[in-house]
C-alpha cells in the first residue's frame, strides 16, 4: 500500500427517529441513505492507481482495509489531481442489491473482476469532498465540501462516479423514498466540519413482523465477551405455502433478562413468535433484524411468507401517484 496514502476514518451519522427529527430547517440538508458500501475514494497526488478505504483496520498491517483493485471501473479517468478523498458509497449494478456488492468488494480482485463480468459494474455514489486537489477542506462547511465534491465528480470524467442529490429536509420527502423502497435520509448541518459530533443524522424507515423462532446460535466473544455462555441470536422463521418453516433471519438486540431467560428455556422458546423491526428484505434474509418483544398471545401459523412480504410491500413496494422528492 502507498505510503502516500492517508488514514481517514470516514464521518458517522447518528441515527435518529423520525419523530425527532429536524425537519424543515433551513440550517440542514438531506440527502436519501443509499443500501451500499461505504468508501473514502483516494486519488491523484502522487498516489500510484486508485485507492478505496473503509472502517475497519487490518488486524495483519494495522492500517484501514482497502479494496481499490476490486472495483477498477469506478475509478476517475482523469486523475491529474493534487491528493483528493472522496467520500460516497459503492452500490450494487441495477437489479441487484447489497449482498451482490459485498460479493465484488469482499473478495479477492480476481473474483470481483469475474463478479463483474456477470453482473456489470457498481457505481460510486458522492455526497462528501475530504481532500480537494491537493487541498485539506475537512474545516470548510459541509455545503461548501458538497460543492468541491460536485466539481470533482465533474471532472472525474467517469460516469459510473455520480452524486447523491441534495434535496429538502422535510418529512414528506422522506416517507417518499421510504415508499418508493428505499431506506431513509441523512441529515447534514449546512455549517459543520467533517466528522463534527451531531452533524449528521440518519432516519430510516422500519417495519415490525410476527416471526418464529426455530433456533439460536451461542454468543461469540466480542469485544466484551459480555454474552459468553448464553446465545447470541435467535433464528426465526416463517411458514412457505406448503407449510414449511423458512429461515429467513437471525436476530438480536434483546434485553439482558431476556437473552437469560432464553438461554435457559430454549425449547421453550422454540415455535413461539416474536416481534421484530427490520427494514427491508433482502434475497432469502432479513435486513438488520432486531428484536422487539415476545409475542406469546399470537399463533404461528399466522406467520407466513406472503403475510411477511406483504407487511414489507406497504412500505417497500407501494408506489403511489404523490408528491416528487423536492431537491435543492
Amino acid at each position: 500500500m502507498s505510503t502516500l496514502l492517508k488514514q481517514i476514518e470516514p464521518a458517522r451519522a447518528k441515527a435518529v427517529r423520525p419523530d425527532k427529527i429536524p425537519w424543515g430547517d433551513p440550517l440542514w440538508y438531506a440527502e436519501e441513505k443509499l443500501n451500499g458500501w461505504r468508501f473514502l475514494m483516494h486519488f491523484g497526488g502522487g498516489l500510484d492507481r486508485v485507492y478505496l478505504t473503509g472502517r475497519r483496520y487490518s488486524s495483519v498491517t494495522g492500517v484501514l482495509s482497502e479494496k481499490g483493485l476490486c472495483a477498477r471501473p469506478v475509478w476517475p479517468l482523469d486523475v491529474r489531481f493534487g491528493y483528493t478523498v472522496l467520500d460516497g458509497e459503492i452500490m450494487a449494478p441495477a437489479g441487484y442489491g447489497f449482498r451482490d456488492i459485498a460479493g465484488i468488494m469482499n473478495v479477492e480482485p480476481e473474483d470481483a473482476e469475474r463478479r463483474i463480468a456477470e453482473t456489470g459494474p457498481p457505481t460510486f455514489h458522492v455526497f462528501d469532498c475530504l481532500w480537494f486537489d491537493g487541498h485539506d477542506i475537512r474545516e470548510e462547511p459541509a455545503v461548501e465540501r458538497r460543492g468541491s465534491a460536485g466539481r470533482m465528480v465533474m471532472a472525474c470524467q467517469n460516469p459510473l462516479i455520480r452524486m447523491i442529490p441534495k434535496m429538502h429536509p422535510t418529512l414528506d420527502n422522506f416517507d417518499t423514498i421510504c415508499a418508493q423502497g428505499g431506506e431513509g435520509v441523512v441529515m447534514k448541518n449546512i455549517a459543520a466540519e467533517y466528522g463534527e459530533s451531531g452533524s449528521w443524522i440518519k432516519a430510516k424507515k422500519v417495519v415490525t413482523l410476527d416471526v418464529v423462532v426455530t433456533g439460536f446460535t451461542d454468543a461469540r466473544e466480542g469485544k466484551t465477551g459480555k454474552f459468553l455462555g448464553q446465545i447470541g441470536a435467535v433464528l426465526v422463521s416463517v411458514y412457505s405455502s406448503t407449510g414449511e418453516l423458512l429461515e429467513v433471519g437471525k436476530v438480536s438486540g434483546m434485553d439482558d433478562e431476556t437473552r437469560a431467560h432464553m438461554t435457559e428455556n430454549k425449547k421453550g422458546w422454540i415455535g413461539t413468535v416474536v416481534e421484530i423491526a427490520c427494514s427491508e428484505f433482502a434475497k432469502d434474509r432479513l435486513f438488520h433484524p432486531r428484536f422487539k418483544r415476545a409475542r406469546p398471545e399470537a399463533n404461528h401459523r399466522h406467520c407466513t411468507l406472503e403475510k411477511m412480504m406483504q407487511d414489507l410491500g406497504a412500505t417497500k413496494n407501494q408506489v403511489v401517484q404523490g408528491p416528487q422528492l423536492s431537491l435543492l
